[in-house]
């Protein structure tokens, strides 16, 4: 066989043999019929489940959050009065709704949760917290 061999490295060269060797090891990484210990199967297993979830769960939180100016429904909760007025949102939080009549309220803490609803109080810069709640559903908003 070592004859065969070196007859083979002096007729062809050995960059040919190198390229069999290497083409004959990657086809055997890459059968079908490679068998697993029962653990690997298993584990396997459990990790493709485990991947799926981890998989949807990043999904799911990667979707895009409202970014801009969206028209939404706010409700102030002392009042029970609810408005479709416009809103800025910055990366999923409420942060100021306007009235028609030019007014705005900025509002804190009113980060959008999966559904599109969040809360928060509003506040004016100059007076500070006027102890509105307020109810913000942007389940629309895409």
């Amino acid at each position: 066989m070592g004859e065969e061999i070196i007859k083979f490295i002096k007729e062809y060269g050995i960059g040919v043999l190198f390229w069999i060797l290497i083409i004959a090891g990657a086809s055997g990484l890459f059968s079908e019929n490679s068998e697993k210990s029962d653990f690997q199967s298993s584990s396997s297993s459990y990790m493709d489940n485990d991947y799926i979830t981890n998989h949807d769960e990043a999904v799911a939180e990667y979707k895009e959050k409202p970014d801009g100016t969206y028209t939404v429904e706010a409700c102030n909760q002392s009042t029970g009065s609810c408005y479709d007025l416009d809103a800025d949102i910055s990366d999923g939080t409420v942060e100021r709704i306007y009235f028609s009549n030019g007014g705005h309220l900025d509002i804190d803490g009113a980060e959008l949760d999966e559904e599109g609803y969040a809360s928060g109080e509003s506040y004016t810069v100059d007076d500070g917290y006027n102890g509105d709640s307020w109810e913000i559903n942007c389940s629309d908003c895409e």
